[in-house]
């Protein structure tokens, strides 16, 4: 008897931490994947800022103006979002209207769209599965007529994602140390073939988009996700579940 009820108390440990888990994990995701669209789709003025920052424009091969690299730049961000099918981009180099875009980088740019296509539905779907979750335990814990039910279970999501925050932290220094080597890793990890190894004196998207670029992308990003994740836990600890005095 005493057996069973220490398997109970187990199995309802580990259901009333589970689920907050499992719910931490998806928000965290959506999290992230939304910071990246925040950074490269909705922050004004990004890229002008980075190319300013690294004189890109002096590393194009040809005279480009900055008008031009952002009306290529946007066309690019279109066709990886999925709002145009190819990569067909006109501009003006060398005071000459042509094709910006080689063979090579458009089968690059081919591979970066399927994963940022897939990094979106996987954020929608995290997303989704966030709101049932959360109606759910709503729901549950209004037809108890147990709001603490509720109000514990967003407690335990804000601990969760305090500490799983922290183990990606931890991470991201070690990342942040040596991004060289980490970026490469991430290419063999994504990518299944090496048409991301550009030639600066062929293939033009490089010199526009140095790695200087993408580390202070990801630095963007990882602050606005930590921005995020900590304004979330607050207003699921101190608004939406606050403890009774």
């Amino acid at each position: 008897m005493i057996n069973n009820d220490n398997n109970q108390h187990s199995w309802r440990r580990t259901w009333e931490w589970g689920i907050p888990l499992i719910f931490s994990l998806l928000l965290l995701a959506c999290i992230l994947l939304t910071s990246v669209e925040a950074v490269v789709y909705w922050t004004p003025s990004w890229f002008e800022k980075e190319y300013d920052k690294y004189m890109v424009l002096e590393d194009v091969r040809g005279e480009m103006s900055m008008d031009s690299a952002l009306q290529v730049t946007n066309e690019m961000m279109k066709y990886l979002r999925g709002y145009r099918k190819n990569l067909v981009v006109y501009t003006t180099l060398d005071g000459k209207r042509q094709e910006f875009f080689s063979t090579r980088e458009k089968q690059h740019l081919a591979d970066c769209r399927v994963l940022f296509m897939k990094g979106f539905r996987i954020r929608n779907g995290c997303g989704v599965l966030c709101v049932g979750i959360f109606l759910l335990m709503g729901w549950c814990s209004w037809k108890e007529g147990n709001r603490e039910k509720f109000s514990g279970f967003l407690r335990k999501v804000a601990r969760v994602n305090l500490i799983l925050l922290g183990v990606i932290l931890v991470v991201a220094l070690l990342v942040a140390r040596n991004f060289d080597q980490y970026f490469v890793l991430f290419h063999h990890m994504f990518f299944n073939n090496n048409l991301w190894l550009l030639d600066p004196k062929v293939d033009n998207l490089i010199n526009l988009l140095p790695e200087g670029f993408f580390s202070d992308t990801v630095e963007r990003i990882m602050l606005i996700f930590i921005g995020s994740v900590f304004v979330i836990s607050g207003i699921f600890t101190k608004v939406l579940s606050p403890v009774k005095e």
